[in-house]
């Protein structure tokens, strides 16, 4: 359309809302692993469109692609995205996805079953929070469960601590809405390891 065509950069927004609404699409039906066949395309589009793509998108990729990898239990690759998330030197942007980031961290670790490392990753993250004004009830709930969990003495115990987590999450649910546009705490299951 002609129209169109005066639009400057048109395909690069197109290429930031197509992907952007496909990928969540993907996530909010729980669709991880068609969400996935999507990443290799994206990588490359967004090395093609590196220079002139939009910060929030950026951002925004690099995290819904961390969650993909979370999602398909690919969880050395989703932390090695996160590193690429967690190093970007726009990183200061979207306070709220970069926390969201910092949980996907915690959990990611907690799926492979890092509970020494998660010692000092929970104490670090909670500290930066604090600092940065984010202590939240879910923040909360969330470091005090993780701490319980990896406290405990074998892998029954650490699963009854993840389902009380859990639970306590749902609970606040209504107060802390927005963290779900970021990591569905509803479909969140985990098997803990020994």
């Amino acid at each position: 359309n002609k129209i169109f065509r005066t639009i400057p950069d048109i395909e690069l927004r197109v290429f930031e809302l197509t992907y952007s609404l496909q990928l969540n699409t993907r996530i909010k039906q729980n669709q991880f692993a068609a969400a996935l066949t999507l990443l290799p395309e994206l990588k490359d589009l967004i090395k093609k469109y590196k220079e002139k793509i939009a910060v929030n998108y950026q951002l925004s990729f690099g995290y819904l692609m961390v969650y993909i990898y979370y999602g398909t239990k690919n969880y050395r690759q989703s932390l090695g995205q996160l590193d690429l998330l967690k190093n970007s030197p726009n990183k200061k942007l979207m306070q709220e996805l970069q926390f969201a980031a910092d949980r996907l961290l915690l959990i990611n670790h907690l799926a492979l079953g890092n509970y020494r490392l998660l010692e000092s990753l929970i104490e670090n993250t909670r500290r930066n929070h604090r600092q940065k004004a984010m202590n939240t009830v879910l923040g909360d709930v969330f470091f005090k469960g993780l701490k319980k969990i990896i406290s405990a003495p074998d892998a029954s115990k650490r699963q009854k601590g993840f389902d009380q987590m859990k639970h306590n999450i749902l609970a606040i649910k209504q107060q802390e809405i927005r963290a779900w546009n970021y990591f569905n705490f509803d479909a969140w299951e985990l098997n803990v390891m020994a």
